[in-house]
């Protein structure tokens, strides 16, 4: 009976640090992180730079959902989106929350024709001017919130602008469910031309091909997600940023 006993409290004790080794194992402080991200450039970027600083293991899946699903089903620690799918995938999931900024971000700024000095110093002007009265915060607000925004009226009669725009940029630059030209960036556009007095015409073209209509003088500037590079800056003006897009990190709750 007493080796009974014992045999079975044997068991019992080995069960007990078979349980405990595995919960150390998922609880072990120094596994690797995982950060999850979908495949696009800006995205992975970010992630990399991200679990660089955490030193984790960065993971791509195919799409912003199933990174997200990652996260939520304990295959990822962390997920990296830019700032608005994260505010969309934030706002319609509970259990998903900000556990930080990227440093890695991306400066948006307006392009013009190398000879075009004049002009881009008109626009830094009105950026400046729609960033302090909180203009440019307003469009963005409005448009995530999947509102329609009120561009203010024209203060003046200068003549036309020809802007052209890749709309191909979720939220900046796209067509909208009745195929009509919307975004962040052509909004502030319209307002930039509205401050300085002009009327904005905005043509579609291939990202590439926006650059070409600059050369040829068909187009007066581009505003549609374009970054400064050393490359462009030789051949092209750039204004002031109008906007930085950032990129968020989220964690289950």
């Amino acid at each position: 009976m007493e080796r009974r006993i014992i045999s079975i409290s044997l068991v019992a004790v080995m069960l007990l640090l078979f349980v405990s080794c595995g919960k150390e194992k998922e609880d072990n402080p120094l596994r690797q992180p995982i950060v999850a991200v979908s495949s696009v450039s800006g995205n992975v970027d970010a992630a990399r730079d991200f679990a660089k600083s955490k030193g984790a293991e960065c993971i791509e899946f195919s799409s912003d959902s199933d990174a997200v699903t990652a996260v939520m089903n304990g295959k990822a620690d962390y997920v990296v989106l830019d700032e608005y799918s994260g505010y969309l995938f934030e706002k319609e999931n509970d259990e998903l929350c900000f556990s930080g900024k990227c440093e890695y971000n991306i400066e948006y700024r307006a392009c013009f024709s190398i000879n075009n000095k004049n002009l881009c110093e008109q626009f830094n002007t009105a950026i400046s001017e729609i960033k302090k009265d909180g203009t440019i915060d307003e469009i963005k607000s409005t448009v995530y919130n999947k509102k329609e925004y009120i561009t203010s009226e024209p203060t003046g009669d200068k003549g036309v602008l020809v802007m052209v725009c890749d709309p191909i940029f979720d939220n900046r630059v796209y067509f909208d469910e009745n195929n009509e030209l919307t975004g962040t960036d052509i909004y502030v556009a319209k307002e930039i031309c509205n401050y300085l007095g002009y009327k904005l015409v905005v043509e579609t073209k291939g990202f590439d091909e926006m650059f070409s209509s600059l050369d040829t003088g068909e187009a007066d500037f581009i505003m549609s997600c374009v970054e400064k590079t050393e490359q462009r800056a030789e051949y092209y003006l750039f204004s002031d940023v109008y906007a930085t897009y950032t990129y968020n990190v989220y964690k289950s709750k």
